[in-house]
């Protein structure tokens, strides 16, 4: 059986060593990223939503590179986007089931897999 490998990248330790969230497990040759969220290594979020999303990258980028693993080595991706106060609601201008803010996620998603 595959030995089980915690991937804490520096910069990590704190949310780590605070709240015990692991933010990589590679067992084997395969890699597990858990959850990553528009936050530095204070854990203080982006203010802005283009900052969290390149921030969110950053974050996964550097799990990925602690483990010897790049963006081209990705599989799966599930990611979910939340809208702060106004969770579940919609404005006349939203229609509902769509995902906020997707073209600029989409931008930014694009500079991290080029290929």
């Amino acid at each position: 059986m595959p030995k089980r490998e915690v991937i804490i990248p520096q910069g990590m330790e704190s949310i780590y060593e605070k709240y015990h969230y692991c933010p990589g497990v590679k067992i084997g040759n395969m890699l597990y990223i858990s959850g990553q969220v528009g936050r530095d290594e204070n854990l203080q979020v982006a203010q802005k939503i283009e900052e969290q999303f390149i921030q969110a990258f950053e974050n996964v980028k550097k799990v990925l590179v602690a483990a010897g693993a790049t963006f081209d080595n990705f599989v799966e991706m599930v990611i979910y986007h939340v809208t702060g106060t106004n969770v579940g609601e919609s404005s006349e201008s939203q229609q509902p089931f769509t995902i906020p803010h997707l073209a600029l996620f989409m931008k930014v998603k694009d500079c991290y897999f080029t290929q």
